[in-house]
């Protein structure tokens, strides 16, 4: 075999679906793409850190990975392993979360999925050769070895969940990919939505939090806003357990079952709609949460975005484990349906913001062609979430709004 790949056997702790999910994700990818770019190459799930020996294999290149949430392509594997070809013991990529700076990723354009991480492997490619830098340390997430430097210094003993770095032994030689981006879904947890939390009304004390997974809005009102009280439903016990810290009180529930105790001046769902059954009868519901003339915050995915319907028109529709096409999101809205929606549960909109990612470069020309065609409106195409502040309205008489 001229690659052989291990894998971290003990995944991390979680009882999140998305989690899970990604786990399988990305352990599929990485195999799936290295038998696209025609790598031979043996896999082993290893307990690192344990008392597990790595035998040494007839090999050329050892890939080790201790992050099991990266997203890895085999255009990337080949790169290194020409690195290390070089004469260099140790390569890695450049990665959208590390810590050593050296590292740290700066990709071309923004990736969405697999179809446009994909595209920016592609150009790295067009680039040439593989640019390579001299380092002094590596990130352990994702590290390619010459296998007779590997095997004679038993590198097995960080755990996964303390990535940390690989130091050099005397005489050896590391280098990082310049040219590359490796994504890791660790991301996804390091958002702490300012953006939601600015558009809190000053004034409005008290909250709740719907589906406030491991607390980040939470974690940014009690640092900007600490005059503010506010609770937080989450479902799984895991990251209920991990945001308490942040919240007065952590309902760990659905928000079907949710029996609110009082009315609260602002209702926040961060992303969280789409994920519900039934999000018209819950936001009838959300309505009864407020106080009269209270706000609901809310961000929510654009089922017309260019990367969506892209895909589609290639006949792809991908599930991944977070974003757009979430594995967990069982509704879509456009603009206009969510406008609707707001509108008959008893909402007045009073601030519509649209977030919009760069396209790449594929997508950029996919936007333009469309619109051209006259089947494309620009501005939804390019807008990737909705952030929005709407106001309880009060009930006439007569039950309408």
């Amino acid at each position: 075999m001229s690659l052989f790949v291990f894998w971290p056997k003990s995944q991390p702790e979680t009882d999140y679906f998305e989690q899970q999910y990604a786990l399988k994700f990305c352990k599929i990818d990485l195999q799936d793409s290295l038998q696209k770019h025609n790598l031979l190459f043996n896999w082993a799930d290893v307990d690192y850190g344990g008392t597990e020996t790595l035998h040494h294999q007839l090999t050329k290149y050892v890939l080790v990975i201790k992050d099991p949430l990266v997203i890895l392509n085999g255009t990337i594997v080949k790169m290194m392993m020409e690195v290390i070809d070089r004469g260099f013991n140790a390569c890695g990529p450049q990665l959208n979360i590390s810590s050593n700076t050296f590292q740290l990723a700066r990709p071309l354009f923004p990736v969405l999925n697999t179809t446009s991480f994909e595209e920016l492997n592609k150009m790295y490619v067009d680039q040439g050769e593989p640019q390579v830098e001299e380092i002094k340390i590596l990130d352990r997430a994702c590290v390619m070895y010459d296998s007779k430097y590997f095997f004679s210094h038993e590198i097995n003993e960080t755990s996964t969940v303390d990535i940390g770095y690989l130091d050099p032994q005397k005489g050896s030689r590391f280098a990082v990919l310049k040219n590359s981006f490796v994504f890791t879904f660790r991301s996804v947890h390091s958002s702490e939505r300012n953006d939601l939390a600015e558009l809190i009304p000053y004034g409005l004390k008290s909250i709740l939090d719907v589906g406030c997974f491991y607390g980040g809005l939470g974690k940014t009102l009690r640092q900007l806003r600490p005059e503010t009280e506010t609770d937080g439903i989450e479902f799984s016990k895991f990251y209920a357990t991990k945001a308490s810290p942040f919240y007065r009180k952590i309902y760990n529930c659905t928000l079907e079952e949710f029996q609110n105790e009082k009315q609260y001046d602002v209702v926040v769902c961060g992303d969280l709609l789409e994920h519900l059954f039934d999000p018209w009868k819950q936001l009838c519901r959300i309505h009864d949460f407020l106080i009269p003339g209270g706000c609901l915050i809310i961000s929510l995915p654009n089922a017309s975005h260019w990367s969506l319907i892209y895909d589609q028109l290639h006949g792809k529709f991908e599930y991944l484990p977070w974003g757009i096409t979430c594995i967990t999101h069982l509704r879509w809205f456009t603009e206009s349906s969510i406008r609707k929606a707001l509108e008959d549960a008893g909402f007045q909109i009073e601030r519509f913001e649209r977030q919009q990612i760069e396209p790449s470069p594929n997508g950029m020309d996919f936007i333009k062609k469309m619109c051209e065609l006259g089947i494309g409106d620009e501005q939804s195409l390019l807008t990737n979430e909705f952030i929005i502040l709407a106001i309880k309205k009060t009930a006439n008489l007569n039950g309408t709004y």
